[in-house]
């Protein structure tokens, strides 16, 4: 009947479980996220909202299947369990009974959580994988906090890491973009591209990082999203007025929140910077530090 009316249904732990199945499916992320928290749930449902780690480890099903199901590893799927994995709220008893999987990227998800003990490091340590074994000598827990050069040492990492996701994994874009929206700026540019955009439509995301994605050599797609976020401010507006893309001028022109005087300083400057008998000292006072952003043009 409503997107309202279904969140609070979701909430509801005397809801029926058939019902929360459906709700489940949900377009709405908060819809899900109360899904994923109501120990209504059935558990095989539960399991596919890794997307919501928190909720599922919080839930009170998760440490009841834990304590009884002896198959519980096996009937959590490969992507929510290494989301369960790479969560800071996993218990220690957790991730003793997922230390001896297989899978390698289950082990990857164990030696990139910061709160995993070295006792469990311990035992990643002896497998032979290159990957594995530089992610556990490197976790703090292992050879302790870096006191200074942390900066420079983590900067250079950022600079030659490969920051590509691979989208054959079903749940990895969503995991991407959470952690992408707490990236140093200078990643941004070494973003995939679709990680990027889905930054720039997130609501969630600053006008800070709005600020550094649109100065990161974005895309079209990419500005266009930020030019549409709900965040964005005049000010940024403001700058990317002065892009040299007309179709991303043409989208800021109509931007309900310009105001009139603002397109006409930017008209009144943009024929100043195509007229010939433009004198040389307005044209550096056009592109001047100081001056408006539109001196890009």
């Amino acid at each position: 009947m409503s997107t309202q009316l279904a969140r609070i249904v979701a909430k509801n732990c005397n809801a029926d479980p058939e019902l929360l199945r459906e709700l489940a499916a949900s377009s709405d992320d908060l819809t899900r996220k109360e899904v994923a928290s109501n120990p209504n749930t059935p558990t095989e449902i539960l399991w596919k909202l890794g997307e919501f780690p928190e909720e599922l480890l919080n839930n009170p099903v998760f440490a009841l299947s834990m304590l009884e199901d002896p198959n519980f590893l096996e009937n959590i799927p490969h992507d929510t369990l290494c989301s369960l994995l790479q969560h800071h709220a996993v218990p220690d008893s957790f991730l003793e009974k997922a230390v001896d999987a297989s899978d390698w990227e289950i082990r990857l998800a164990i030696a990139t959580n910061s709160k995993t003990p070295k006792n469990i490091l311990e035992k990643l340590i002896n497998y032979r994988s290159t990957a594995l074994n530089e992610e556990v000598r490197l976790h703090v827990n292992w050879v302790g906090e870096i006191s200074e050069g942390w900066d420079e040492i983590a900067k250079a990492a950022m600079k030659t890491t490969n920051l590509r996701c691979n989208r054959s994994y079903k749940n990895e874009d969503s995991m991407w973009i959470v952690g992408a929206m707490h990236v140093h700026e200078a990643c941004l540019p070494l973003l995939d591209k679709h990680v990027g955009l889905e930054i720039a439509r997130s609501s969630s995301t600053s006008i800070y990082l709005l600020q550094l994605l649109a100065n990161a050599n974005a895309n079209y797609k990419t500005l266009k999203a930020i030019i549409e976020n709900p965040s964005i401010t005049v000010n940024l507006l403001e700058q990317l007025l002065g892009d040299r893309e007309y179709y991303i001028r043409q989208l800021i022109i109509y931007h309900p929140d310009i105001s009139l005087s603002v397109l006409q300083e930017f008209y009144t400057q943009l024929k100043a910077a195509t007229l010939l008998e433009t004198s040389p000292q307005v044209l550096r006072k056009l592109v001047g530090v100081g001056g408006k952003p539109y001196a890009k043009l």
